[in-house]
């Protein structure tokens, strides 16, 4: 299927933000909503700011797979996420051997 509703993202994305909806969000949930966004080519900068804080909040919560997650999805929204990288960056080191391909 190649269907994306622009409207019905940039709903879901404002109650995430407004709602605060966000401040619920396992790792997994954060991970997984940026990357569809990022997948379908949306990208809504209040949602990719306020998951720049969750992330600063939670990111030792993260496991590979949604550092890994996370990481696309703020590479290809091309937003300059500075601190989204370097906090990553950080809970990467040194279990870089637990990484898998597919991750």
């Amino acid at each position: 299927l190649d269907v994306c509703h622009e409207e019905l993202f940039a709903v879901f994305a404002a109650y995430t933000v407004e709602s605060q909806l966000w401040r619920n969000f396992s790792p997994q949930m954060a991970s997984n909503m940026l990357w569809a966004y990022a997948k379908v080519g949306i990208t809504i900068t209040a949602l990719f700011d306020t998951f720049a804080e969750y992330i600063s909040m939670h990111v030792e919560d993260f496991d590979t797979q949604n550092v890994s997650n996370m990481a696309w999805a703020y590479g290809i929204a091309q937003l300059p996420s500075r601190g989204v990288f370097q906090t990553l960056t950080r809970r990467a080191r040194g279990r870089l051997q637990t990484f898998r391909q597919d991750e």
